[in-house]
């Protein structure tokens, strides 16, 4: 039997030291290099690929992450990063022009039915 392995503290700079240029890891094997739990690993390289300084692709069933360069850091600095708040303020303009649609609907009688957002007898 394998003795319990203790795993270390998890930091960015960590997982980031581990990783080469342009090598493509999956979380598995970045987990392996800083031992440490897949989990904690996970949280801390999804902080990096917020921060750009990870890329993260998909290779099959799998995530990959790729190391950024500083050549590709140059070529990202203008591009913006979409926060979820500005997709949630997205969608709630949707929902909000859907109320007003619905609103300004003209009304149905009771001997009326919708079908297919046609009126009809």
């Amino acid at each position: 039997m394998r003795k319990a392995e203790k795993h270390v503290m998890i930091t960015a700079e960590n997982v980031l030291a581990s990783m080469k240029p342009a090598e493509r890891c999956t979380l598995h094997d970045i987990a392996r290099r800083v031992n440490g739990a897949i989990a904690n690993v996970q949280t801390v390289l999804t902080e990096c690929v917020a921060r750009r300084a990870v890329r993260k692709a998909n290779a099959g069933k799998r995530h990959v992450y790729v190391l950024v360069t500083a050549e590709e850091a140059a070529e990202d600095a203008g591009t913006p990063v979409w926060s979820q708040t500005i997709l949630q303020g997205y969608d709630a303009a949707n929902r909000r022009f859907i109320e007003l649609c619905m609103v300004a609907r003209s009304p149905v009688s009771e001997d009326q039915t919708v079908r297919y957002g046609v009126i009809g007898e």
